[in-house]
């Protein structure tokens, strides 16, 4: 037997899942605490505050650069790439969930220890053009924007 079984005026929590509860008359509200105390998830935390920056040369394939640059299919040319690191909190688990509706645009990351990783390419050597694609970026994560808006929630 798995889970959770009820009866007329019984409930049974099965010992599988942590306990043997089993009473005549039961309290919801003492089951529920039970449950939630045993199935709880930390909630994601992305620290906006806390986000640093670091960079570095890398060697890019061409077929990662804008169509309005003359590079060789197959070769690859060095280029400066800005690394974010966004510190976050909770169970790292969750950064794997997609959203209920899905994002219509994303970018790829890595999870270092506690931190969330993303890279932006400076492809133009524009320092305005890195900002607005970081911006972009912890936009989509729920970051609020100078108005304070945010199109998803971070926690």
């Amino acid at each position: 037997m798995h889970g959770i079984r009820a009866g007329k005026n019984r409930l049974t929590v099965n010992r599988s899942i942590g306990a043997g509860f089993s009473s005549k008359r039961y309290r919801p509200h003492s089951v529920r605490g039970f449950l939630s105390g045993k199935f709880e998830i930390a909630p994601l935390g992305l620290n906006f505050d806390g986000l640093t920056v670091s960079s570095s040369e890398k060697m890019i394939r061409a077929e990662l650069f804008p169509p309005t640059f003359h590079v060789y299919a197959g070769k690859s040319y060095s280029k400066q790439v800005v690394k974010y690191h966004l510190p976050f909190s909770g169970d790292p688990q969750l950064l794997g969930c997609a959203p209920n509706p899905r994002l219509g645009n994303s970018h790829p990351v890595t999870i270092e220890g506690s931190e969330v990783c993303f890279e932006i390419i400076d492809f133009s050597g524009n320092a305005e053009s890195i900002k607005r694609n970081e911006e972009q970026v912890c936009s989509a994560a729920g970051r609020e924007d100078s108005l304070g808006r945010s199109r998803h929630l971070a926690e």
